[in-house]
């Protein structure tokens, strides 16, 4: 494809669009366009190739694969210098992971922070960034690379599903192509899938390890949960000998007709046996709408339940309107439960009937 045709000039090269020696002109220079252009295809093809070897050999071995890739595209792409940056998202930063400079290993310890310099900017953007004529204070403000200033620097990041998994940093005293470009973004593609799969893999293990550590711990707490179930059986059996003895002590406590109700803080029916319902002519749901003082008399009503809320029982005669308006004195227990901070929370009374006979009063 280098041959020239003797004649042919730049001078006359327009008139002689249209002759034979034109056109044979034309022909060389698309065949040497579609050679180039196979040329590139292959070297793409060729590189991508030997990428996915590499990381089938390294799968294992996180730190060995991670090493390798960055010298595999240094060498493939001709560069002189290439980083890797893993990013943490606990931290929020881009960790070096691997440094590889002019055919030797470069040991560097260097975090970047998400947003930070053309590094962190090609983090949060999930795009390329294509570095030309790099001024000479770059390596101070955003990179890990070597001491010789580059010409180009090229920065990929290793994303799939647009989850950025880390950074590619290569950088070269000539500027990448078009099709260099393509092939890096393509590695660091398939090196996020590597990286995905080593995660998990590395997770998965760290599980098995945990769940092998506390199989040994279960088997001891397997027999304590057997002893404290059936210790629990034993409880409950005891709770419902007990809810049955409650159950037939207030069954005997109805037959009695003794008057048992539980009393707010603020003066309002809490619950209600059968007993005053019945006395009351009116439902538990009817009586939980009136206030206490509507139906329960008391003699110096104000110090008794200042008397009770403080702690203390009273015991007296006290009054109950029905509602036909019949009064009915009861033997009377007013009693508080407290909360388990000590205070007061409600109030119980206990009570019988002093006279059968009814009085009959106006509301």
């Amino acid at each position: 494809y280098s041959v020239q045709w003797q004649g042919m000039s730049e001078h006359n090269a327009k008139s002689n669009e249209s002759t034979v020696a034109g056109n044979l002109v034309k022909m060389k220079e698309r065949l040497k366009q579609l050679k180039e252009k196979d040329e590139r295809r292959n070297w793409v093809n060729e590189g991508l190739a030997k990428f996915s070897e590499l990381q089938r050999q390294n799968q294992t071995n996180a730190g060995k694969l991670n090493d390798d890739v960055v010298r595999f595209l240094v060498k493939h792409l001709k560069g002189q210098q290439g980083s890797l940056f893993i990013a943490n998202a606990a931290t929020e930063q881009l960790q070096l992971a691997s440094c590889f400079a002019f055919d030797k290993k470069k040991y560097l310890d260097k975090n970047v922070a998400f947003g930070e310099g053309t590094l962190g900017q090609a983090y949060l953007e999930k795009s390329a960034i294509l570095l030309k004529d790099v001024p000479a204070d770059y390596i101070k403000i955003t990179s890990g690379l070597g001491e010789a200033r580059p010409r180009c620097v090229l920065i990929v990041p290793v994303k799939q599903n647009d989850i950025v998994e880390g950074i590619i940093e290569i950088a070269s005293f000539t500027v990448f192509n078009e099709h260099e470009i393509d092939f890096t973004e393509k590695c660091a593609e398939f090196f996020a899938t590597a990286l995905r799969i080593g995660n998990t893999t590395t997770q998965m293990e760290r599980l098995l390890s945990q769940s092998q550590e506390q199989s040994g711990a279960l088997k001891l707490q397997e027999e304590q949960m057997r002893q404290n179930f059936e210790e629990l059986q034993a409880t409950q059996e005891e709770m419902q000998r007990k809810a049955l003895e409650m159950e037939q002590r207030r069954q005997v406590l109805e037959a009695s007709g003794i008057i048992m109700a539980e009393i707010s803080i603020d003066g309002y029916w809490i619950t209600v046996n059968r007993a005053l319902s019945k006395i009351l002519k009116l439902s538990e749901g009817e009586l939980k709408s009136i206030p206490v003082q509507d139906i329960l008399e008391i003699p110096g009503q104000r110090d008794v339940w200042r008397h009770v809320a403080d702690g203390n029982t009273q015991f007296g005669v006290f009054k109950l309107r029905s509602a036909d308006g019949r009064v009915k004195e009861i033997q009377s227990a007013l009693s508080p439960i407290k909360n388990s901070g000590g205070v007061t929370e409600k109030f119980v009374l206990v009570a019988t009937l002093v006279s059968p006979e009814a009085v009959l009063t106006k509301l």
